[in-house]
């Protein structure tokens, strides 16, 4: 859409857009206007101060393909209708979640690859934003027939349980749980957001102790931050984000296996590393299990936070795959009484046997 004025400065001008808009549905004049929205949030000043962003950005809509949009490193994409869904272009969330895409891409300023948590975060701050600046949790309202939001940043998904390393399958989880904190603490969880996504956090759990750091006021954060509970509530007690500062501030027993990883090779003694810690409302009623391949080998009423939780013996298992499991009971807790956290290893112990003497085996 374009639209040819003259005279001499200053003076003003009123044009009505539709008159000179002839695309589908005037969705060219609906970017223009919502990509500029979007652009002078972002560089509104204070932390909003993402002045990589003020350049003319190519918008270009009704691309020949559908349902669906993408940021390419330097200009904003929008598919065509079709009888699945209506012109990307027309959604002001579709506009501003491309758009946040450039935001992080500037911001972020480490390796950031489009794919597992640093992929799920990306997309969960495009979605974020776009429910931010609209103050609505549905993310994309209808313009998916059948579907009154393609997403929403209003959800129950929990890390691990409803997570994936594809980046828009559990960008719900972080969305969610910055939600959650803006609907205790207002708008300015908007600020608080991207000052966390300032410190390039890399996991999931980075980015909650972001929030953290951001929201401390004394630069120690083992003696807590002013809204300690709201974030690791939102985190942790809604989402399954945990981080061992949120011991003593959650409502549900806190279980963390830091170690070992996911998939790797064990032999011999291994120290099980992580947390296990009761709720704040604990009556004294807390203890956690250990489980190796379903079978429970140890037992204790003693929290541990961020350290060794017990020295697992993998000779008492079969070499192979195996289970690994810590679980957190607390009798009586209305919210969660039994909370769990597992991984899968493999248990090779042929290559930790040192031989006797120099025979050959």
């Amino acid at each position: 859409a374009s639209a040819f004025v003259s005279g001499l400065p200053p003076y003003s001008i009123d044009l009505n857009w539709k008159d000179y808009d002839t695309s589908y549905k005037q969705e060219e004049s609906n970017m223009f206007y919502h990509t500029n929205i979007v652009h002078d949030y972002f560089t509104s000043g204070g932390v909003f101060d993402v002045y990589a962003l003020d350049y003319q950005m190519p918008a270009t809509v009704n691309i020949g393909a559908t349902c669906n949009a993408y940021y390419d490193g330097y200009s904003i994409n929008f598919f065509a209708a079709s009888e699945s869904c209506e012109s990307t272009a027309l959604s002001s969330d579709v506009i501003y979640h491309e758009y946040t895409h450039g935001m992080v891409d500037k911001v972020i300023t480490i390796d950031f690859p489009y794919w597992g948590e640093t992929g799920n975060m990306n997309e969960a701050f495009a979605d974020y934003y776009a429910c931010a600046i609209n103050n609505d949790p549905c993310m994309s309202d209808w313009t998916f027939f059948g579907n009154q939001c393609l997403r929403s940043c209003q959800n129950t998904n929990r890390h691990p349980q409803n997570y994936n390393d594809e980046p828009h399958s559990g960008s719900e989880i972080i969305s969610g749980a910055i939600w959650d904190m803006r609907q205790v603490l207002g708008i300015s969880v908007d600020e608080m957001a991207i000052m966390a996504l300032k410190l390039q956090p890399q996991t999931f759990k980075e980015l909650l102790e972001n929030f953290l750091i951001v929201d401390d006021d004394n630069g120690d954060l083992s003696d807590g931050t002013p809204n300690i509970n709201v974030i690791c509530h939102s985190f942790y007690d809604n989402h399954g984000v945990a981080s061992p500062y949120c011991a003593d501030y959650t409502d549900i027993p806190l279980v963390i296996l830091d170690y070992p990883p996911q998939g790797s090779v064990l032999g011999g003694v291994v120290s099980l590393l992580g947390t296990a810690a009761p709720s704040r409302t604990d009556m004294g009623s807390f203890r956690y299990e250990i489980y190796a391949d379903f079978n429970q080998v140890y037992s204790s009423t003693q929290p541990v936070v961020d350290g060794v939780l017990y020295d697992l013996d993998t000779f008492d298992l079969i070499d192979g795959w195996s289970n690994i499991e810590l679980r957190a009971y607390e009798p009586g807790n209305s919210i969660m009484d039994m909370v769990s956290v597992d991984i899968n290893v493999f248990v090779d112990n042929i290559l930790t046997i040192t031989p006797l003497n120099s025979d050959i085996y």
